[in-house]
């Protein structure tokens, strides 16, 4: 009785906490149900071994109502549950969707603003790159072109190479067959046996442990069958006496404490899991705080970014378009500065000409000048010549005169023809190209030593003062026109 007794405590133990389970997960719950049931069954088979074969009757009699009482407890319970939970369960998902919705409204308002301004300036972005894509497109496919032209060749070769490697490696593995020695093939066939000696302890090992938990699993099974069928022949009567389940106890009570072991070590098990799962159900609920508090963050993250994203895209059309200011006045600077070297050298190739066209003129109206200078002074020096011959003769003439009246030699100076002066054309021409002659230079008239002393003194006298004269008049006449 008092094994009864402890079975009620337990049953009303039990329903006691089957409140305390009902805020448990279903994990939890699962495992609670489960030690349990392994309690009941250690409890039950403990009293099948300290009861009398007489009492099983009765103990099987008041577990069954005791079971029924449970089943009906839990069926309650459920009952009650789903109707708690089918009342307030609407309620508050009415009152929390509405909440979500209104949210949600609120969320895709603003995700459509937003939506709407990223949808321009994607366009605008992808207007842009566009642009450019097209401008660095049209310059990549005339690369392209070459590129692709060098890539046919070098596939065209590396085809060609690929067929040589292809018959170098039939070859090389033709030639490996033939050439493989027997102690490479010794060698290879002794990793294979070893390998294969491994894998079949492996096999073995695992058949083994498969065999010995068949054995467990099948005992187990006629166990439970032989003590099935004991107690239905045991309810119905048809055990013949006590002899035969003396027998049978011995027997049921070796395997019952087998049994034991096995269900203490599946109960130890049990509570480890439970309180494993418990632990981690602690760390998973951390975890999806800190997981919740990280989404927080990241929203805020996203949040930061995008509106530092918004003001970068302003900032960066800002500098786009200064740059593209500084650009353009770069660039109409640079065209004026090109205007204005281009006028300068125009003007200073115009210059240039005008120059040249100047200097030509100019050296042509020199030219003229210098030659009419230059026939000016020849007709000039003409006259010079003809009137300095003219008074050549005439001083001659009176200086023979003088000289017939002075002298008896009057025949010889008859006879005597007048010499002509052949050196006064050459100084009258080299006067008038060196001007740098000096007024009082004397001139030298050379003296012939093939005639007499008086005609030699005579015409040396006549010379000396002819050339005097003819210095004298030439000098005064360049001195005059300069």
């Amino acid at each position: 009785m008092s094994d009864i007794n402890v079975e009620h405590k337990q049953v009303s133990v039990d329903q006691e906490t089957w409140q305390d389970t009902k805020s448990m997960p279903r994990n939890q719950w699962h495992s609670y149900t489960l030690t349990m049931r392994l309690k009941k069954e250690k409890l039950r088979s403990q009293s099948h071994l300290q009861l009398h074969p007489k009492r099983l009757s009765q103990i099987q009699s008041e577990n069954m109502l005791l079971q029924q009482q449970i089943d009906d407890a839990y069926s309650k319970v459920d009952c009650k549950e789903k109707t708690l939970i089918d009342i307030q369960d609407p309620e508050k998902q009415s009152v929390i969707l509405q909440e979500r919705n209104k949210e949600l409204i609120t969320e895709c308002n603003h995700l459509n603003k937003r939506i709407y301004k990223y949808e321009k300036e994607k366009e605008e972005r992808e207007l842009r790159e566009a642009q450019d894509q097209h401008t660095e497109a049209l310059g990549c496919i005339e690369k392209s072109k070459g590129h692709i032209q060098k890539f046919e060749v070098e596939n065209a070769k590396l085809k060609v190479t690929i067929k040589k490697q292809a018959g170098q490696i039939e070859q090389l593995q033709e030639d490996l067959l033939s050439s493989s020695s027997p102690s490479d093939e010794k060698e290879s066939l002794k990793k294979c046996m070893e390998l294969k000696q491994s894998l079949e302890f492996s096999l073995d090992q695992e058949v083994k442990k498969n065999y010995e938990l068949e054995k467990e699993n099948t005992g187990f099974k006629n166990l439970l069958n032989m003590t099935r069928r004991m107690l239905s022949k045991y309810e119905n009567g048809e055990l013949p006496f006590y002899g035969d389940l003396k027998t049978s106890q011995t027997e049921m009570d070796i395997q019952i404490n087998m049994l034991k072991h096995k269900i203490d070590d599946v109960t130890a098990k049990l509570e480890n899991e439970c309180s494993r799962c418990l632990h981690l159900d602690a760390k998973n609920q951390r975890k999806c705080e800190k997981l919740e508090k990280n989404k927080k963050k990241l929203e805020q993250k996203v949040v930061n970014l995008r509106s530092h994203l918004e003001v970068n895209v302003v900032e960066r059309s800002q500098i786009e378009k200064s740059k593209w200011e500084i650009e353009e006045r770069a660039r109409l600077v640079i065209v004026e500065n090109l205007k204005e070297v281009n006028l300068f050298l125009q003007t200073q190739a115009a210059s240039q000409e005008n120059l040249e066209q100047l200097r030509e003129s100019n050296n042509a109206s020199i030219r003229g000048q210098l030659e009419l200078r230059i026939k000016e002074l020849e007709s000039e020096i003409s006259k010079i010549k003809n009137s300095q011959e003219d008074k050549a003769g005439d001083i001659t003439t009176k200086y023979l005169v003088e000289k017939q009246q002075n002298r008896p030699f009057h025949s010889t100076l008859t006879m005597r023809p007048v010499l002509e002066l052949p050196y006064v054309g050459n100084l009258t021409s080299s006067l008038l190209l060196d001007r740098n002659v000096t007024p009082r230079e004397n001139v030298v008239i050379p003296t012939s030593s093939s005639r007499p002393s008086n005609n030699s003194i005579d015409t040396y006298l006549t010379k000396v003062i002819t050339g005097q004269i003819l210095n004298k008049s030439v000098l005064s006449h360049l001195e005059h026109h300069d």
